[in-house]
């Protein structure tokens, strides 16, 4: 495998295991470079602070079991491009798509169907 994977593949575990363990907001934006940028929608948040705000307001919305019923439909990770497909109970789902380079996520983008807006 690729080093570049490699590394991209760690990063994506200790991302969704630090969302899915629940270990708090600061755990999971640990893993973003200070300079991260996430799009949502229309929406784009620069930075850990605006990141972690993001995180904030869409765990906060989710319904209440959403985390422990989490489910990945697909994971995909090449080089330091990781895209995965996820299921969160009957009526929320997503894909996200990630870009991590030197151990960090750079760039992230974030679909929900049914959800949290």
């Amino acid at each position: 495998m690729d080093p570049n994977t490699k590394r991209a593949e760690a990063v994506l575990n200790h991302h969704l295991g630090c969302f899915l363990e629940q270990r708090g907001i600061d755990a999971i934006v640990a893993d973003y470079a200070d300079e991260a940028v996430l799009f949502f929608g229309r929406d784009v948040f620069r930075g850990k602070r605006e990141i972690a705000g993001f995180f904030d307001d869409f765990i906060s919305g989710l319904p209440p079991q959403a985390i422990s019923q989490f489910r990945l439909a697909f994971r995909q990770v090449e080089q330091e491009v990781a895209y995965i497909g996820w299921h969160a109970g009957a009526d929320l789902s997503g894909t996200d798509t990630f870009l991590i380079q030197d151990g960090k996520i750079r760039s992230q983008t974030v679909y929900l169907h049914g959800g949290p807006a």
